[in-house]
This record gives structure tokens, C-alpha cells and sequence, in this order.
């Protein structure tokens, strides 16, 4: 039975609107994420900021002290904590996502990466392959 928290990383790095573009730029390379989730005083998510997006802020001549508000981006995809299995997979192969925020109730829950789920697949059919080949030497 697939149950979505075996793969939220728990301790996935956040930012706030109010902090500096220097500091997401500063968690980005120190938390082997490619996304920030943006959150509020609540800690719901309000945006994300992305490599790609400081990298193209930094690029254009942009005030490296800027305010993360003013470079994150304002749509973005969350994943419920009780999202199915396909739904979850629906998501990355429809949105090309690697990595989504997950809430809880509206609240930060974590991050699933792409990598992550592909390698919880690959380790569920390895594990349903070797059942089946265990029922057949049995003769089940």
C-alpha cells in the first residue's frame, strides 16, 4: 500500500517571502535542492524560488539583496500529504517537476523529489518480482 510520507524528506529546506535573494541562493547550494518553498508566518506556501530563477535574477544585473517576494514565482504545484500513488506520479510526468512541496492541512509538510519516487518504484517491483518468483519455486 502506498502511503505518500515514506517519501516527503521531512527536512527539506524553506524560506520566507521577507528574507534576502542571497540567502535562498545561499540554502539552494547547501541543501541539494533545486527548489525553496516560500512560506508565510503560518507556514503555508506562498511561492518557490528555483536555481533558475536566482540564476536568472543574479544573470540580469538584479540586486543580489533583493527580497525573495520579488523573484520567487507565485504559481507553483503542491502535492497533498494523502495523495495517492497516481496522482503523485500524474504530477511529475505532467508537470516535468522535480521536486514538489508537500502540505498538510495547507501547512509545509516536506518535499518528493523526482528521484526519490522513481527509486521507490524501481524498489516495489523488485520486491513484487522476487515475491513472484518465490510463489513459483514453491509451486503457488
Amino acid at each position: 500500500m502506498f502511503d505518500i510520507k515514506e517519501l516527503i524528506r521531512k527536512d527539506a529546506a524553506f524560506i520566507d517571502d521577507h528574507c534576502r535573494l542571497a540567502e535562498a541562493a545561499r540554502l539552494l547550494c547547501v541543501s541539494d535542492q533545486l527548489l525553496l518553498p516560500v512560506v508565510n508566518e503560518c507556514l503555508e506556501p506562498i511561492g518557490v524560488v528555483t536555481e533558475k530563477d536566482v540564476l536568472g535574477w543574479l544573470c540580469a544585473g538584479r540586486d543580489r539583496d533583493a527580497k525573495v517576494a520579488d523573484c520567487m514565482q507565485t504559481e507553483f504545484t503542491t502535492l497533498d500529504d494523502s495523495a495517492g500513488l497516481i496522482d503523485v506520479v500524474y504530477m511529475f510526468a505532467r508537470e516535468n517537476h522535480r521536486e514538489i512541496p508537500v502540505v498538510s492541512d495547507g501547512v509545509l509538510a516536506g518535499l518528493i523529489k523526482r528521484g526519490n519516487l522513481i527509486k521507490y518504484l524501481i524498489d516495489k517491483k523488485t520486491a513484487a518480482n522476487r515475491g513472484a518468483e518465490k510463489k513459483m519455486k514453491c509451486g503457488v
